[in-house]
């Protein structure tokens, strides 16, 4: 049966014990590019048996898949995209129908694992203790609030798969978005927004596979060393950026994505998602002068782990799901 890519469907669950395969998806993600496929390890028998051929065979030592969905980010998928990439959740009632979920660093190699289901009419599978090993989070003028996830699992599994997409999911715009930067954490619920084009995060989550002899699987699929990093671009008007690149400041930014126009929940609550990150520091502030566009600035930065805060980075998303 030959399709389109639109016909294919992929969704997660989190699982109750870690690394085995859960029944269905909890929740179906609206796609724009999904990739998941077997990939094995092999070992080539390079034995020479008096010919020119460079090899007489292979042989499959270990069985995993890798996986990229690329997607809108959506505010009650995104929380399994936080707790993915940070590993803790803690979830109020705001007694209005609606729960504010704030997702912090676990500083452990064990974050959550998933099950992750992909539909297509061909074959459907899924793919047992998926660890995120990289999300990219992207905004800018003209486009919906992006991501990009990766993850690594154990080899596909065949099973029935039926996609179903849930109503109480929000997207975001370029117009819900901004950004802010302060000396402090604290000091950014007062930060004024600046003026920024293009907003992106990226988390590598720098995954490590454990694996035991006499068996082709892996054991534990971990979260290892944790990098931040992004990028801003914005009209060149002023040259703070490079100044606090120089003077080695150290700054705390917020992004956060709002739908003020949008109500859920039964008191004018508002679905929204903030990321905070507590110690920021300007890598690079190329500037780009095109002879007929407004010259701009690319702020490079990356994330690092704050000794005073106890923190490297802290998402923050109002939605009506009750937990994660």
């Amino acid at each position: 049966m030959s399709f389109i890519g639109r016909q294919a469907g992929v969704g997660w669950a989190k699982e109750a014990s870690r690394g085995t395969a859960e029944a269905s998806a909890d929740v179906f993600i609206p796609y724009t590019s999904i990739s998941a496929n077997d990939v094995p390890d092999k070992v080539v028998d390079e034995a020479s048996v008096g010919v020119l051929a460079n090899a007489v065979g292979d042989a499959v030592v270990t069985k995993k898949s890798e996986i990229s969905i690329e997607g809108k980010v959506e505010v009650v998928s995104a929380g399994d995209l936080m707790l993915q990439a940070l590993g803790q959740v803690s979830s109020q009632a705001q007694g209005d129908g609606t729960y504010k979920h704030t997702f912090s660093f676990a500083n452990n190699s064990q974050h959550p694992s998933y099950t992750i289901f992909k539909y297509d009419p061909v074959a459907s599978f899924r793919y047992a203790l998926a660890m995120m090993s990289k999300l990219e989070l992207n905004l800018q003028l003209g486009q919906y609030f992006l991501f990009t996830a990766e993850y690594t699992a154990k080899s596909g599994e065949s099973v029935l798969v039926t996609p179903s997409y849930a109503s109480n999911q929000y997207n975001f715009l370029p117009q819900h978005a901004s950004v802010r930067f302060a000396d402090t954490i604290s000091g950014l619920d007062t930060a004024q927004a600046i003026c920024t084009r293009v907003a992106s995060i990226s988390i590598d989550k720098g995954v490590i596979t454990d694996q035991c002899l006499g068996s082709q699987d892996y054991n534990d699929i971990l979260n290892g060393q944790i990098q931040i990093s992004g990028s801003l671009e914005l009209v060149f008007n002023t040259d703070q950026y490079r100044q606090w690149m120089m003077s080695d400041a150290k700054k705390a930014m917020r992004l956060e994505v709002k739908d003020s126009g949008t109500t859920i929940g039964t008191v004018n609550a508002n679905p929204s998602i903030t990321i905070d990150l507590y110690n920021v520091k300007i890598q690079a502030t190329p500037v780009s002068y095109e002879q007929s566009e407004l010259a701009t600035v690319t702020v490079d930065f990356n994330a690092y782990y704050s000794v005073v805060d106890a923190e490297i980075a802290k998402a923050t998303i109002i939605n009506t799901k009750a937990n994660y």
